[in-house]
């Protein structure tokens, strides 16, 4: 079962949205050109709770897909391209010693 609450409204709207296992949102916004990270430890959606990844028209004129890689890297699919928008976005998984 998964348990789900509102903690608020995102910064406007967007595309690629992404969540990983520890509770961060990815998320590309068109209106700015942006790829931003917020981390539900963080608190409420607020536009102080985010951090803003990577901004720019040239490289993100407009984003179809946000992915992290095995490795925890931010990767966006814009067109044709591939952009690496930032390494380790999250630790990696905890292991068990």
């Amino acid at each position: 079962m998964l348990a789900m609450w509102n903690v608020g409204r995102k910064l406007g709207p967007s595309t690629g949205l992404v969540a990983d296992h520890r509770g961060v949102l990815l998320y590309f916004l068109p209106r700015d050109h942006a790829v931003v990270r917020w981390d539900i430890r963080q608190g409420t959606l607020s536009p102080k709770n985010h951090t803003v990844l990577l901004q720019s028209p040239g490289l993100l004129p407009a984003v179809n897909d946000l992915s992290l890689s095995p490795r925890w890297d931010v990767w966006a699919a814009a067109g044709q391209r591939c952009i690496q928008v930032q390494k380790r976005v999250s630790p990696p998984p905890l292991t068990s010693a």
